[in-house]
């Protein structure tokens, strides 16, 4: 048709013929340059409408209704054109096949009564055809090949042989509905030389997706014959494994895709030696889009191909989060042929073909393709898609709201966010697909090392596939220079294995080269295509073990035991041996899979043959220090800022994760794969040294006998990180029965140097020697009869008032200093005369004695009652006084020690510490009165506050100054001072230890003075649950109790804490609560609670709990306290004599860690006199009868079990 104007007009000038139609689409033609055949879709009716409104539905059904094909036949030197129909009813989707002779169109001839959507033919869709006769110059009548009775018709393509029979191929929906793709089937039709029809046959009836049939026809065998290809997709189950909660399998569909493959003779009957599909060629990617392709004119079955397009999806950033998203397609696509070969009665495959790979952001619209000898040709219709910001052009900005969910799903935000589309460029591209007539594929041999042995030959098989288009007849290896020939019968896409071998030479195991040549028919392969190195020089190294053989002045040395493993040596390999040391796991990955990029801490590179020889004979270690700065990193790294202020800035008691990894190198540094690397790694962990040796010093000593003197050989360690010490030792000898033959002798000593004071650096240690003469041990004893040495070792300060006990240590009881706690919080204040010195002389005077007293309970070690004491002053000038069960033991200046017989049922043991006497300055005071309240008393009268005399006394320091607490200056000249006088003080602390004979779960005192029914210390049970920075305690009843005592501190793991803090006198026995309210976020509290009884006024406590410890924590954090305690069995039991294990755990919430300052679980027996229990819950059965073990966790979250000793 001409070219028209806006208005319809002509501006063709060589137009001489009428308007024949308003438009044409679809185009399809096929034929050579000596006889083509061309048919397309011509619209009849003229639709009016302005050019920028859109066509409605009543334009599209005129358009739709005027559809009509047309043909035009190229001869060799013009076309000639013919209206093919001529009806009511839209004819659409032409198909046109030529031969030499003969051409065919066929079309669909549609109806639609719907009026809302004029493309659903539910009227009919039917299938005709026409055949034009060249020689005749005339064209058939109109046939109708299917009547659509079966279905929907979708595809439509034909195909035509030499002697005129054509086909027509299309595809059937047998159902209504859109969204079902399984029920659409492959027919064909036949059409003879003379336009009559031939057969109609359906050859798929089937559950599967079968679409976009083609057809092509070829000669094969000495006939020719149709080949029809379709794309079938069908469901390939897979049974998942049943999950816990789950009642049946789900079952996991996957599609399988593939292209099938049907031959039709002449006479329209399927042929059944034809291959079935072309899954064997190895194609995993199928798509809808395919194509055959042959050269022109009559084409064999060696010169059949098929080309489609294949698509794989990227993974694409999540920009969900983000400001700006940019929409580019993330499919890559690729053009991809396959070549048909027939050996014999044989039809096969070859193995496939990449024509075109394209570019992120450029996809495949549509292509179009020929053959020519081995070679497949395509035109490519492909957009571009590519966003660059600085230019415009290239895309479209939209804004958009974007609405976000908070992680627990209860908030959502919105904001705008602009969206980038880009703007497609459309381009026409070229590519060859280039089949080979001979080549030949080998997968590289895996090979064992352990099989690999010098002097010994190795079997090498390679897997040979047959890469060509040709069947190959002839394999050649050629290995490390030896060349070894395979007959084979290898057809294409074919694949078979070659064993060839390879000598190992004596004294050295070297990489070797192999190269693989194939022969076809006369054609040889490339040699470079398929050649390669088989690595066979893969030593395998094994990291043994890894552990710290040395914790000394802030360094960790860290012993490292590798080996090699196989049969293929490290000596001579060439290769580098590299271990790295990391504070994370170097083989984590990230959330998207990839391995992360962990830095070592430091490596070590070991290139030496005589180490490698020891690695080989599995005997090698290697060394290395983390010196201070590495550790104070791993610090710095692995906790908050929060976790160290609360350790004290030790190493936080949950320790330090050390990775060690070992791994090969190439003479070039790349890394060697190795065929197991599960072997290549260890850990160990950095602890802190207190929580180790559970104090802040360790000691240990020796005696070395000399001819006048026994040597006691004291080493002092600092298991401080942070802190420096600087103490006193204090050293006895005892014979081999454990008693003490000597005096006391210290280190303090005012005559030397320093005091003699013991200094040891942060995580030091030190040796002191302490020598005993004849005239140091105790009368009736020689130098002869020290068998060991006892020593003790505390922190001093000569110039302390504060008359404190840094040791008091009685062997083989529990006794830890920082259990004691207070009787009352306020000194008790009395006067005594005593002996002072004044201005020279010594004079008798009135000394304010300032007496604390501390009291600890424990349970009785009846294994160690014949045993000794120390008691260490702070000062070691004060004096000290010794006192078991009422008996001065002791008493001396400085440390005491000595030895001791405990009462095997109740033992009292209390020393005393008398500090040096000093000045203060007595100061009376006016101060305001207040009431019990706290309140200010006001005289009724002047309207003014009350005031009353009192005592206040403050500290003289050497200058004579006068200073308060806080260590600031006093002013005796202030107003409400009424008179000061300077007197003498001496502090007084009285440490007293109870021990008591374990019964009924609780200690007993044996004191006749009490009477019976109150010999029972009773076991209160107490837990600690902390909620929104408060603590609430409960606890057990106490049938006599008259009220509560509730002590609690702040507790600071690794650091001395402070004393114990009366929070709370509870004037009832039926309270059994009680809550401290704000807390500090992120800290330890412990709690412990005593019940008292009112005897003739005074508190006398009848019942103990064990002390608990919670941690205040927020909801977000990571940790969490114990919310119960779980057994695995309720009740056990045990014979006389034998034990059994506790099988329990604290249970958290769930997805929080556990933060531990005491055991995970204590364990405390209801009568240790029938079954007793040590402290990591092993029960003994002492007797018949029955009790029960109670497991608690450290907030006091417990469970009991029921023991029967049997």
């Amino acid at each position: 048709d001409p070219i028209y104007d806006e208005d319809g007009k002509v501006i063709n000038k060589y137009r001489t013929t009428k308007r024949t139609g308003y438009g044409d689409t679809n185009l399809t033609v096929a034929g050579t340059s000596k006889f083509s055949v061309a048919a397309w879709v011509r619209s009849q009716n003229e639709v009016k409408n302005d050019a920028n409104k859109q066509a409605s539905y009543e334009d599209l059904s005129m358009m739709m209704n005027g559809s009509e094909i047309y043909a035009s036949v190229w001869t060799g030197s013009k076309w000639s054109t013919v209206r093919l129909t001529e009806n009511t009813s839209p004819d659409i989707s032409p198909a046109v096949a030529s031969s030499d002779r003969y051409a065919v169109v066929t079309w669909r001839n549609v109806q639609s009564s719907n009026t809302e959507n004029p493309v659903d033919f539910n009227v009919c869709d039917n299938v005709y055809a026409r055949v034009y006769d060249k020689v005749k110059d005339t064209w058939s009548e109109s046939i109708c090949l299917y009547n659509g009775e079966t279905g929907k018709v979708g595809a439509l393509e034909a195909a035509i042989l030499e002697d005129g029979t054509a086909m027509a191929a299309y595809v059937v929906k047998t159902g209504d509905d859109d969204s079902i793709s399984t029920d659409s089937e492959v027919m064909y039709s036949t059409i003879n030389p003379d336009g009559t029809l031939g057969n109609c046959i359906r050859i798929t009836n089937n559950d599967q997706a079968d679409r976009n049939v083609q057809v092509t026809s070829l000669k094969w065998n000495g006939e020719e014959r149709f080949i029809l290809g379709w794309y079938n997709e069908k469901q390939r189950e897979k049974i998942e494994e049943k999950a816990e909660d789950s009642k049946s399998e789900d079952a996991v569909l996957d599609m399988e895709k593939d292209i099938r493959l049907q031959a039709v003779d002449k006479t329209g009957l399927p042929c059944d030696d034809f291959i079935e599909s072309i899954k064997q060629a190895g194609a995993e990617k199928i798509s809808t889009n395919f194509r055959f392709s042959k050269p022109a004119g009559n084409g064999t079955i060696n010169d059949l191909s098929i080309v489609w397009v294949e698509t794989e999806s990227k993974e694409q950033k999540d920009d969900s989060k983000q400001q700006e998203q940019c929409f580019v397609p993330n499919t890559a696509y690729t053009l991809s042929a396959v070549r048909f070969y027939q050996d014999g009665n044989r039809i096969l495959v070859s193995q496939p073909v990449e024509m075109a790979k394209m570019d992120s952001g450029d996809t495949i619209d549509s292509f179009e393709i020929y053959s020519k000898e081995d070679n497949v040709h395509a035109v490519i219709q492909s957009t571009h898609y590519e966003i660059d910001k600085n230019d415009p052009s290239t895309y479209t900005v939209d804004e958009l709201e974007h609405v976000t969910t908070s992680e627990d799903g209860k908030t959502e935000q919105t904001e705008r966010v602009n969206v980038y589309t880009p703007v497609g460029v459309t381009n026409l591209l070229s590519a060859v697909g280039k089949f080979k007539l001979c080549a030949v594929e080998a997968t590289k041999p895996s090979i064992d090392t352990n099989d690999v042995r010098m002097g010994f030959t190795l079997p090498v098989p390679f897997t040979v596939k047959n890469a060509g288009i040709r069947k190959i007849n002839k394999i050649t290896v050629n290995l490390a220079g030896k060349e070894e020939e395979f007959a084979v019968s290898l057809l294409p896409g074919e694949s078979t294995v070659v064993n060839a071998s390879y000598d190992v030479p004596e004294g050295k195991i070297e990489d070797i080269s192999y190269s693989i040549v194939a022969e076809s028919q006369g054609n040889i392969s490339m040699e470079e295509e398929c050649s390669g190195e088989i690595k066979l020089n893969i030593p395998e190294i094994k990291l043994e073990s890894v552990h710290i053989t040395e914790e000394y002045r802030k360094t960790r040395t860290i012993e490292m035991n590798i080996s090699s493993q196989g049969t293929v040596p490290l000596v001579h390999s060439g290769k580098k041996v590299v271990i790295g040391l990391y504070e994370s796991n170097p083989d984590i990955c990230t959330l998207s899979g990839e391995k992360a990029d962990v830095e070592p801490l430091k490596t070590i590179t070991i290139q030496d043959d005589k180490v490698f020889a020891l690695m080989d004979a599995g005997a090698y270690s290697y060394q290395c220090t983390l010196e201070e700065p590495e550790i104070n990193e791993m610090m710095q790294n692995q906790f908050s800022k929060e976790d160290l202020r609360l350790s004290s800035y030790e190493i936080p008691s949950a320790g330090m994760l050390l990775y060690a990894r070992v791994w090969v190198e190439n003479a070039d540094g790349s890394q060697l794969e190795e065929e197991d690397k599960s072997d290549n790694m260890g850990t160990t962990t950095i602890h802190s040294l207190i929580d180790k040796y559970g104090s802040n010093e360790s000691m240990s000593s020796r005696i070395e006998q000399k001819e006048k003197e026994v040597d006691c050989v004291v080493t002092i360690k600092n298991n401080s990180f942070v802190n420096s010490t600087h103490g006193n030792v204090v050293t006895v000898l005892k014979n081999q029965k454990g008693k003490i033959i000597s005096k006391v002798k210290q280190c303090f000593d005012n005559s030397k140097d320093d005091n003699g004071i013991i200094r040891v650096a942060e995580e030091d240690k030190k040796e002191v020697v302490v020598s005993f003469t004849q005239e140091d041990l105790l009368e009736g004893y020689c130098l002869e009869d020290a068998a060991s040495g006892v020593a003790t070792y505390g922190e001093v300060d000569e110039n302390a008032s504060t008359a404190k006990l840094t040791e008091l240590k009685v062997s083989g009881q529990h006794i830890n200093m920082e259990s004691f706690y207070k009787d009352k919080v306020k000194p008790v204040i009395s006067n005594q005369k005593k002996v002072v010195e004044e201005n020279g002389q010594k004079v008798t005077k009135k000394v304010k004695i300032n007496k604390l007293t501390y009291t600890m309970n424990q349970e009785l070690n009846q294994s160690k009652l014949n045993t000794f004491i120390f008691a260490v002053p702070e000062n070691p000038k004060n004096q000290v006084k010794v006192r078991v069960n009422d008996g001065t033991l002791l008493e001396g200046t400085g440390a005491q020690v000595g030895n001791v017989l405990l009462n095997g049922n109740f033992s009292t043991v209390s020393a005393t510490v008398y500090g040096n006497v000093y000045k203060e300055m007595e100061v009376l005071k006016q101060v305001p009165l207040v009431d019990a309240n706290g309140k200010l008393v006001v005289d009724l009268i002047t309207k003014r506050p009350k005031v009353k005399k009192q005592k206040v006394y403050y500290y003289i320091d050497e200058l004579g100054n006068v200073l308060d607490e806080d260590g600031n200056f006093v002013d005796l000249t202030a107003d409400d001072i009424l008179d000061y006088k300077e007197i003498y003080a001496q502090n007084v602390s009285e440490y007293v230890v109870k021990l008591y004979k374990c019964s009924s779960g609780v200690v007993v005192e044996e004191n006749k003075q009490v009477k019976k029914e109150d010999k029972k210390i009773n076991q209160i049970f107490l837990k600690a649950e902390t909620d929104k920075n408060a603590c609430k305690l409960t606890w057990t009843k106490q049938v006599k109790a008259d009220g509560y005592l509730v002590y609690g501190r702040n507790y600071k793991p690794g650091k001395k804490s402070n004393k114990f803090k009366l929070l709370k006198t509870i004037k009832s026995g039926k309270t059994l609560t009680y809550t401290q309210k704000k807390l500090a976020e992120k800290q330890w509290y412990e709690y412990k609670v005593d019940a008292y009884k009112i005897v003739k006024g005074k508190k006398e406590i009848i019942g103990s709990s064990y002390k608990v410890f919670t941690y205040n924590i927020s909801k977000k954090s990571k940790y969490a306290n114990p919310v119960k305690v779980e057994v695995k069995k309720s009740s056990l039991a045990v014979k006389k004599g034998t034990a059994v294990q506790i099988k329990a755990k604290a249970v958290l919430p769930k997805g929080k860690k556990k933060k531990l300052v005491v055991s995970e679980l204590r364990y405390i027996s209801s009568n240790c006199d029938i079954a007793s229990v040590t402290k990591t819950g092993k029960v003994k059965g002492k007797k018949k009868g029955s009790c029960y073990i109670y497991v608690i966790a450290q907030n006091g979250m417990w469970k009991k079990v029921k023991v029967t000793v049997k």
